[in-house]
């Protein structure tokens, strides 16, 4: 019952995240100096130039994946093969939701894990191991920083989830690498014109 619960508080923030992206909402905090894969950043539009969203493909989805996690998509299956054009359904987010939860999987084996969070995998993650996986890995996923409020979220999904039923920090962990995979931040790319 809990974890129906967490799945759908996740469905509501992605939900919630993605009516701000389609909604054009854009915040420019300054500079942003956070390392890149390859030095691509969000583009910031200027005012009055136009942009436009985009999914992104299944190649950058896996290079990106592999880029900064060091992991693969098992099923490459599991990724959509549309292009970006084809309309955000239900079948292409569980395709999305199916490749998150293959990352997911290989991220909890304890060695990658640790290698991603530090510290003991069988413990609960510290505000600190938090914080320094939304800086290194998590920002460098989205091609930003988080803001806040974001990373708020995210730690309070990791919270709750590490105290429900069995699995505990790494059934946490693997619900938050979940959360990051499926977030319109990830999946969607701002492209000024």
């Amino acid at each position: 019952m809990k974890l129906r619960a967490i799945s759908t508080a996740l469905g509501l923030v992605a939900l919630g995240l993605v009516a701000l992206a389609l909604g054009g909402c854009a915040v420019d905090a300054g500079p942003d100096t956070t390392p890149r894969i390859g030095g691509d950043m969000q583009p910031t539009c200027g005012l009055g130039e136009a942009g436009r969203i985009r999914r992104i493909t299944d190649v950058e989805y896996a290079d990106r994946v592999r880029g900064v996690l060091g992991l693969a998509i098992v099923d490459t299956g599991a990724l959509p093969r549309g292009g970006d054009a084809e309309p955000f359904t239900e079948p292409l987010a569980r395709q999305y939701a199916s490749a998150s939860e293959s990352v997911a999987g290989q991220a909890i084996e304890p060695a990658v894990m640790r290698s991603l969070l530090g510290g003991d995998a069988s413990m609960p993650a510290t505000d600190a191991e938090l914080a320094a996986f939304y800086d290194a890995k998590v920002s460098s996923l989205w091609q930003r920083n988080l803001a806040p409020s974001e990373a708020a979220r995210l730690t309070t999904l990791d919270r709750s989830a590490s105290k429900v039923g069995e699995g505990g920090a790494s059934r946490a962990f693997e619900l938050l690498i979940q959360a990051v995979l499926q977030a319109p931040s990830f999946l969607f790319r701002a492209e000024c014109n």
